[in-house]
């Protein structure tokens, strides 16, 4: 039985989009939504990670404001290259839906109303 892990997806072009991962394979299935050799996880409030391109900064991604913003905002004042996927976490560290996906997609829009 394999267990679908719903994601968000968010680009540096200010587009959010759903995505479902493969738990059997979530760490290929990243890497390829992210278009990276290495992925790295950022730690946010909400239990909610974001894994993001571990060599973006060097390997010349574009600059991901609204998945920086949403890391300020929700408690790690990181900058993030490329696109960026956001998960949900339990307390002892395992990937799952997040349950603060309506969070993410709230900060989201708050962003974007705000730029605009």
């Amino acid at each position: 039985m394999t267990t679908t892990i719903r994601s968000v997806k968010i680009n540096p072009t200010e587009t959010i989009t759903t995505l479902d991962l493969d738990g059997a394979n979530s760490g290929t299935d990243i890497a390829a939504a992210i278009d990276c050799r290495m992925f790295a996880v950022v730690d946010l409030a909400d239990s909610i990670d974001l894994f993001v391109d571990d060599e973006g900064l060097i390997n010349g991604s574009t600059l991901n404001l609204p998945a920086t913003v949403l890391a300020h905002l929700l408690g790690n004042p990181t900058v993030i290259f490329g696109t960026a996927i956001a998960v949900g976490t339990t307390p002892d560290g395992k990937t799952v839906v997040p349950r603060a996906l309506s969070v993410i997609r709230y900060r989201y829009s708050y962003f974007v109303n705000v730029l605009r």
